[in-house]
């Protein structure tokens, strides 16, 4: 599934938080790609599979609910997008831990079959 966001629809997701604080790192929060992809958040896809109902949905609120729920999904993603740089950055060290390594591997070759035994050697 894609989804396109204007950025007028981002920019008001960060300014809603940025009003409402900053991020833990003391910076305020920003859009870092347009490009975003999800594997296995629960909370995105709940948000997604409640999109898709709400746009089929013959509702005359149905503008309210999807802007609603576009708000709560960019604030999702920039929450993930956070997380991941911390995630990246602890991947810098990933030489030194065999589990860090492996994921660091797994992401530079997503586009390759990876098999199993190739990530045993690799750890």
């Amino acid at each position: 599934m894609a989804l396109a966001l204007s950025e007028e629809k981002l920019q008001e997701a960060v300014d809603l938080l940025n009003n409402r604080g900053t991020k833990q790192n003391g910076l305020e929060w920003s859009v870092m790609d347009y490009n975003y992809h999800f594997t296995n958040d629960i909370a995105i896809s709940q948000i997604l599979q409640r999109l898709i109902f709400v746009f089929t949905e013959n509702h005359p609120s149905k503008d309210i609910f999807s802007d609603l729920l576009i708000k709560e999904l960019v604030i999702r993603i920039l929450q993930t997008e956070t997380k991941s740089m911390y995630l990246k950055k602890s991947l810098t060290d990933a030489n030194n831990d065999r589990i860090l390594y492996v994921i660091k591997f797994i992401r530079e070759n997503l586009t390759e079959d990876l098999s199993i035994e190739l990530l045993i050697e690799k750890a």
